[in-house]
């Protein structure tokens, strides 16, 4: 069966089918246009896109002229949509608001012009350099791969908001920061695997990086959502530190960066942490979560040295 998208709106893809039944998803990208197919879909494989059934295969995507490099984002799209090869589906459900005990909450907040803010804290990353160096891997993937283990078990980081309407993601995407070409950067946005180990996980950011044909996500990926900006500042360590942000009152997107550590007179290393919120959805305490979770992760080397 074939199945050509109808319409897009406000990142929810609207399918319709060749016997006219019709269905829709949560777009992981900007990639997808109207009118594309998705050709010879089995009926196992159509439980991907409209159910919490998780299928063994990927409809090829999609019968059209595209470039090589269309292609590939397609493939990367319903990889992150559909699942990533262990069976996770990254669905949005939709919140119903009037049971939602947020909801007030964000209203209150989304009146302010800006209601973002952030918090720096330190953080004792002592076992997971000790991991990383014992085991050839990088730390900077391993603040990656801590980070979001830690966030996508915090529930309130797991909403984004679309106007009057609030949703619920399955888990976020890692969207990270690489060196590329001298003093430039690269941003490589990659499917979370929940499951995925952190040394597998280091080689996937190395191959995906290699392979990226731009260093920058077009304007319609960066504004897909679904995603945690991560970066650092490897070169000082800070105080604190204001990221850049949309004037979007509905930007649910959490920052997250870090500096470079330093060693205490106890041996101990230690860097500075911040993390940046809409405050429509998050608060001091989801913070304390987050911080927690944090510390959770990180405890887990202390118990494989």
């Amino acid at each position: 069966m074939d199945w050509t998208v109808d319409r897009i709106e406000e990142g929810v893809c609207v399918l319709i089918s060749e016997d006219g039944s019709s269905g829709s998803m949560r777009l992981q990208s900007g990639s997808v246009r109207e009118g594309d197919v998705l050709t010879d879909v089995a009926k196992d494989e159509t439980a991907l896109l409209f159910s919490d059934w998780a299928g063994k295969t990927v409809p090829l995507w999609p019968n059209v002229q595209r470039t090589a490099v269309q292609k590939a984002r397609m493939q990367a799209l319903l990889q992150s949509v559909l699942g990533n090869g262990k069976g996770a589906i990254n669905r949005m459900e939709k919140v119903d608001r009037s049971k939602w005990k947020r909801s007030a909450w964000c209203d209150f907040f989304g009146a302010l012009e800006v209601p973002f803010y952030s918090v720096t804290f330190r953080l004792d990353v002592t076992v997971l350099h000790a991991y990383a160096k014992a085991h050839g891997l990088s730390f900077y993937a391993g603040m990656i791969w801590v980070t979001m283990r830690a966030i996508n078990r915090t529930d309130a980081f797991l909403y984004e908001i679309h106007g009057e309407d609030v949703y619920r993601n399955a888990y976020l995407n890692p969207s990270y920061t690489y060196p590329y070409d001298g003093d430039l950067f690269g941003i490589n946005t990659i499917p979370w695997d929940p499951d995925e180990p952190l040394s597998a996980f280091a080689e996937r950011m190395k191959r995906t990086e290699a392979d990226a044909t731009s260093p920058l996500p077009t304007a319609e990926e960066d504004e897909a959502g679904h995603n945690v900006y991560l970066s650092c500042l490897p070169w000082f360590d800070y105080l604190h530190v204001a990221q850049e942000f949309p004037m979007n009152r509905d930007d649910s997107t959490p920052r997250v960066l870090w500096g470079r550590f330093t060693e205490g007179s106890d041996g101990r290393l230690t860097l500075a942490y911040t993390v940046q919120v809409n405050h429509r959805l998050i608060d001091g305490v989801h913070l304390h979560y987050l911080y927690e979770a944090l510390l959770a992760e990180l405890n887990q080397f202390a118990k494989q040295e």
